[in-house]
């Protein structure tokens, strides 16, 4: 993966986890990138290699709400726009940590990704979720939707706040 495309991935996974602890949920970093930073920067083939499929598969994020009994674990991709390839990498995850939730946010966003929150999505993924491109581009819930904390303390201005700012810090066209 080539710098800038890596830089748009943390940029936005730490945008998102800024946004979710802000609403009050305790975020904990579990992905690989967090837990064994080291092997980011392995040649492919060696990482592929020495780093267990578990761990190269591993969410993102655990999210605790810390007044009810509710966990998630959440993987949270940035594309330009919907490929197969996300799908394979996707169906990874699932096999091996399922449910989970997929906030994904896309650039070029789907025509059925309607609202003024257009790029950011998030998908309930369980065993039995039929992964496709069709899937995602369907359109997926609102992060509110999802994340309830996010309606009791947040107004969509803030969500597209940060949709702005990913858009900006990753040079999407206007």
């Amino acid at each position: 993966m080539n710098l800038d495309s890596r830089l748009q991935g943390q940029l936005a996974a730490a945008a998102i986890e800024a946004l979710l602890a802000d609403a009050g949920y305790q975020v904990i970093p579990v992905g690989i990138e967090h837990s064994l930073r080291e092997l980011k920067f392995l040649d492919p083939k060696r990482y592929v290699k020495v780093a267990p499929v578990m761990l190269r598969t591993a969410p993102d994020l655990f999210v605790l709400d810390p007044d009810g009994d509710t966990s998630r674990l959440v993987e949270v991709k940035y594309r330009r726009r919907l490929h197969e390839r996300l799908v394979r990498r996707l169906r990874r995850i699932q096999a091996g940590w399922a449910p989970f939730v997929l906030v994904l946010i896309v650039a070029e966003s789907p025509p059925n990704w309607a609202g003024h929150i257009n790029h950011i999505k998030a998908f309930e993924i369980d065993r039995k979720t039929h992964l496709s491109l069709d899937f995602l581009g369907g359109g997926g819930r609102r992060l509110q939707d999802v994340f309830p904390r996010l309606t009791e303390r947040w107004a969509d201005e803030t969500i597209l706040r940060v949709q702005d700012v990913i858009r900006r810090l990753s040079g999407w066209p206007e």
